[in-house]
């Protein structure tokens, strides 16, 4: 809040000072004005709301302006040849003591010099179109601190403006070069042009293929960049998004491996982990996300998932509780934490939880779901009847909610409908071994006995381990005619 404000306050004083400056008839001094004030505004929302702080800006002032000498050199190189083009490209050393870097610099100060030396007899031209590269280029020169320069110091897109300047020398050159030593017309002084616009066409074409999938430009920058953190984060982010978790893990661990001690990839392996049901290996690094953030409401959350996974609600308790101490109105960890307090038997306060989620997010099913459980298990089957209802309403595909809604019309004595409710939760999702041992207890007092038991074996075939479902076969199969 007190960053915020103090840049509204940068942003409002410039603009005054600006426009009293344009009222006085000092157009010039105003469009100044206005402009150091933008800046200003800007570069203090990149140190101190970007996080532009740390050991990542903390050159010299000669490796200032080393960095600044290389920046320039690398973008005019990029206009000239650019291949290959990287989404990131890697983050240079800058060093001092390195005396080929001192290169740079003093190259763009010979270039500037020469072109000032030659202003009478090749024009000024020259000279402006590098000097507006330059000048254009500065607020990136690495003067300011910017955040993005954590991953690299440069950026094609940083370049968009500022490339216009020896773009127009360029063409400008050629079409003079054109006119003094080629003496073809008509047709035939088109073919090279059409040439190149058709070799840079295909160049382009090739280009934006990288561009048709997220996956497909992070594959391409961590490709060419390997040691590009972000972009492997970002890979496996994508990754992740197509179900492809497994092949996202490794990407996640080089990001932990290149860049330690970041909360952000700790985080992402641990919930990587978690969904490929490693849940003790997520502990592990859910805990150190923790220690790097110990006031981070989702560390604790997410913590509290892994360890209800593993059976131990008590533990998972005290971490949504935390949670919910930091970050206030949480409707996902109330859920959470009713969960927990469920599978203790703390009935009364998981009901006060899902009650609480529901408040903060009224449409919520699967907060509307597990208060029906409850209030089913309570005797209160009408209520979880319309907790079901309204839980299917907002998510019209959720096989939970079908089956438990199933579950209280079989408890109301109504089997008939909860075969339907049953059957639907299974056409949702064909792989759930409850609704299928659930359909068969139902189907059995049906007398629908044969097809309860391929409901009792397809629950097996899925979970061998499933004992309720062995008994229940074996229940029916003991029935007169039921080897059949």
């Amino acid at each position: 809040a007190r960053i915020l404000s103090s840049t509204i306050y940068l942003a409002f004083v410039s603009a005054c000072a600006a426009m009293l400056m344009y009222l006085l008839g000092a157009y010039q001094v105003a469009v100044i004005e206005l402009s150091v004030g933008a800046g200003l505004v800007t570069t203090y929302v990149e140190k101190y709301q970007g996080g532009a702080i740390g050991e990542e800006w903390t050159l010299s002032a000669v490796e200032h302006v080393l960095l600044a000498g290389r920046i320039v050199w690398f973008y005019a190189g990029k206009l000239l040849w650019p291949q290959p083009l990287m989404l990131i490209y890697p983050r240079w050393e800058i060093n001092q003591a390195a005396w080929a870097q001192y290169l740079f610099p003093f190259g763009a100060a010979a270039v500037l010099a020469a072109l000032f030396s030659l202003r009478r007899s090749i024009g000024r031209g020259p000279l402006a179109a590098v000097s507006f590269f330059i000048v254009t280029l500065a607020p990136l020169l690495g003067f300011v601190d910017v955040q993005y320069m954590r991953l690299s110091y440069v950026a094609d897109h940083f370049q968009y403006l500022a490339g216009l300047g020896p773009m127009v020398l360029s063409s400008a050159a050629a079409v003079l070069a054109w006119r003094k030593f080629v003496r073809w017309n008509g047709t035939a002084s088109r073919v090279p042009a059409a040439a190149l616009l058709l070799t840079l066409g295909v160049l382009t074409w090739r280009q934006s293929g990288i561009y048709i999938s997220e996956t497909l430009a992070w594959e391409d920058a961590v490709r060419k960049n390997p040691s590009a953190w972000l972009a492997r984060g970002n890979l496996a982010a994508s990754l992740s998004a197509e179900g492809r978790t497994e092949q996202a893990l490794p990407h996640l661990r080089a990001a932990l491996s290149l860049r330690p001690g970041l909360y952000d990839n700790e985080a992402d392996v641990a919930d990587s982990l978690s969904a490929l049901g490693r849940t003790e290996e997520a502990l592990a690094h859910y805990r150190k996300a923790l220690r790097l953030r110990p006031d981070n409401p989702l560390a604790h959350n997410n913590l509290g998932l892994a360890l209800a996974a593993i059976g131990r609600p008590e533990e998972a308790v005290a971490h949504y509780r935390e949670s919910l101490r930091l970050g206030a109105e949480n409707h996902k960890a109330h859920n959470n934490l009713g969960l927990a307090l469920s599978a203790l038997g703390r009935t009364g306060e998981a009901v006060a939880q899902y009650r609480e989620a529901l408040r903060i997010v009224p449409d919520f099913p699967e907060a509307h779901n597990n208060l029906g459980v409850i209030l089913a298990r309570l005797g209160r089957s009408g209520e979880a009847i319309a907790h079901y209802r309204e839980a299917l309403r907002l998510k019209p595909d959720y096989p939970e909610a079908h089956n438990n809604w199933a579950a209280a019309l079989a408890g109301l004595g109504r089997p008939e409908e909860a075969a339907a409710h049953y059957r639907e939760a299974l056409r949702l999702r064909p792989g759930y071994p409850e609704a299928h041992n659930n359909l068969g207890v139902t189907l059995a007092r049906l007398s629908k006995n044969e097809e309860a038991a391929e409901h009792f074996m397809k629950a097996l075939r899925l979970r061998p381990d499933y004992t309720q479902a062995r008994g229940n076969l074996a229940a029916i199969l003991s029935r007169p005619g039921g080897e059949k």
